[in-house]
């Protein structure tokens, strides 16, 4: 598993287009110096080139897996426990492969806050219309 990442609070970084081999160990080292700084990021690529980002949005980390050149990327909210465990898992298995509700996020046009806010009405207007109107009463 290859690594990469930018700290934006020490301005160390591995660019992504030369990442590096990594070990659990260090990758995890490397995230915790992450926690807390704001839009800072890590990232891995595996054996078959798929690659996965970690941001962090402040309160939460931002799980972005690219899909160039369709700007269609997987994402979704997690926190640092769950970052932390991924770390470990993918690269464990040497793959990009996780067992979780990801969202297709456009990009270019709309943000994973955008999606998540949209599904959320979803359900409010689906809950608003599958009640019967004597179960107001």
């Amino acid at each position: 598993m290859k690594l990469f990442y930018t700290n934006y609070g020490t301005d160390k970084s591995i660019n992504s287009d030369n990442p590096i081999e990594t070990n659990a160990e260090d990758a995890i080292n490397i995230f915790l110096e992450l926690v807390d700084e704001d839009e800072s990021f890590i990232g891995f690529v595996d054996k078959n080139d798929k690659s996965i980002q970690f941001i962090n949005e402040k309160e939460k980390w931002l799980l972005d897996i690219p899909n160039p050149p369709h700007f269609e990327n997987l994402q979704a909210y997690v926190n640092d426990k769950e970052c932390i465990s991924l770390i470990e898992k993918i690269i464990d298995e040497n793959k990009i492969s996780l067992d979780m509700k990801l969202y297709k996020v456009k990009i270019m046009n709309e943000t994973l806050n955008d999606i998540l806010l949209q599904e959320q009405n979803n359900k409010r207007g689906e809950s608003k219309k599958a009640k019967p109107f004597w179960k107001f009463w």
